[in-house]
Order: C-alpha cells, then sequence, then structure tokens
C-alpha cells in the first residue's frame, strides 16, 4: 500500500467512526455549508447638482467620517432599547459611514451652499456613526440612524451634538426597512447641513442664516 493510499484509508476510518457519534458526525459534513448572502444598498440618490445658492467665504472641510468596530457590513437590528443583533445572511453592500458621507457630501456640496475646502482654514466637520439599524420593537418598526456631529474651528468648537432620526418601516417587510434606511440617511444629511449652515461664525455666513 502506498502512503497516499494509507492516508485515505484512515481518512475513510476517521469518518466512519465519527459517523457513529451522535452529531459529530454531521457537524463535520456540514462545517463547510455555505450561507445563502442577500446585499442591499440603502442608497437612492436625489441630488440635483447646483440647486444651491453659493456664496464666496461658505467653505467647508468634511473631515473624518467613522463608525465603531461594531458597524460594518452585518446588518444590525436591535429592540430599541439595549439588545442588539446582526442578521446572518443580509449584509450590506459597504461600511454604514461610506452611505453616511456621500449622503453628506450631497446635502452639504452638491445640494447645499458649502464650497468644498481641501486647504486653508475653514471650519471641519467630523461625524462618528453610532446607530445604523432596523429597530423591531412591539409597537415600533424603524430604520434608526444616530450620528454624533462636531464641528470646529482652528480655535474653537463651532457645534457638537449628536443627530438621531428614525424612519417609520411602511408594509413591515425587510424591503421596506432598506427603503426606510434610505429616507433616514437624506433626512440625517439634510438636518446636519442646516445645523452647520447655522452654527458657522458671521464672518463665514451661508446664504439662508
Amino acid at each position: 500500500m502506498t502512503l497516499a493510499q494509507s492516508r485515505l484509508a484512515m481518512a475513510a476510518a476517521f469518518l466512519m467512526t465519527a459517523s457513529g457519534l451522535p452529531g459529530l458526525g454531521c457537524a463535520l459534513l456540514s462545517r463547510g455549508s455555505s450561507v445563502d448572502l442577500r446585499w442591499y444598498t440603502p442608497e437612492l440618490v436625489r441630488s440635483q447638482p447646483g440647486s444651491a445658492e453659493r456664496q464666496a467665504g461658505c467653505e467647508l472641510r468634511l473631515g473624518r467620517v467613522k463608525s465603531g468596530t461594531d458597524l460594518g457590513r452585518f446588518i444590525a437590528y436591535s429592540d430599541g432599547l439595549h439588545e442588539i443583533g446582526y442578521y446572518e445572511s443580509r449584509r450590506w453592500t459597504e461600511r454604514p459611514e461610506a452611505y453616511v458621507r456621500r449622503a453628506l457630501e450631497r446635502a452639504l456640496f452638491e445640494d447645499g451652499p458649502f464650497q468644498r475646502a481641501l486647504t486653508g482654514a475653514a471650519p471641519t466637520l467630523d461625524i462618528e456613526v453610532v446607530e445604523f439599524e432596523e429597530v423591531k420593537a412591539p409597537t415600533t418598526h424603524a430604520a434608526r440612524i444616530a450620528l454624533r456631529v462636531a464641528l470646529s474651528s482652528t480655535d474653537r468648537v463651532l457645534l457638537e451634538r449628536t443627530v438621531a432620526v428614525s424612519e417609520p418601516v411602511p408594509g413591515g417587510d425587510f424591503d421596506g426597512f432598506v427603503a426606510a434606511m434610505s429616507g433616514a440617511l437624506g433626512t440625517t444629511a439634510s438636518e446636519i447641513a442646516r445645523d452647520v449652515s447655522e452654527a458657522r461664525p458671521e464672518d463665514g455666513a451661508c446664504p439662508g442664516r
């Protein structure tokens, strides 16, 4: 018997022995089973480039947009209080902070009054994604986003707050949740754009103040 034949015989004997042990054979054979993944995106772009009036001096730098390690491509759900879980077979196509950054870029620069600043002393907006989840409670089914907002200039903090938006899920199915998350994303970005415009110092005031 060759070495290869010997190894094959040993493997067959092990599987026969394992199959006689309760649960072990099934676990060994099912370990490689794949999960049927489904991928979702909450992005529904409605931007209208150039629709907002812009004015010289209304500059803004979009800084860090980050989230904790608990918010990734696994889609999160919660009871609205303390319990949180993750869908095994449902994923976002990107991490939540990527969707948030693009929504903010549209609300601030494409549809909003701001000019993007890359250098200089323009105020800087930093964002932390705190919640990006489906809320499933006995009386509530909603898409929820919560962002920590920090707007700062070179010498002081101009704005520091948490913006939270909950959008009811129509129909109650998962596609309805994704549509609601799209609405929550746009509402949150628009609210932050308004807050940032109002928080800027007078010498850098933007249209609408």
